[in-house]
């Protein structure tokens, strides 16, 4: 059986595909496989994200990529 998350109540952003809604977002074997409002499904582990953003993943632009220290 897949694996399934639900994530319900997010702000879900993607601005690669013009979204911008509160919405549910139901995730099997680590892809989106549904997006929509109320969404449920049986034997899922559910995460309440009122309040929480979704998005595609962010880069920290101040990262420091060195050797720790003054060398």
């Amino acid at each position: 059986m897949a694996e399934q998350l639900l994530i319900r109540g997010a702000r879900i952003l993607s601005p690669a595909n013009g979204i911008d809604q509160v919405g549910d977002l139901l995730v099997q074997d680590g892809v989106i496989a549904k997006i929509g409002e109320h969404l449920s499904q049986p034997n899922t582990r559910i995460i309440e994200a009122q309040g929480l953003i979704a998005a595609p993943g962010l880069v920290d632009m101040h990262v420091h990529l060195r050797d720790p220290g003054f060398t």
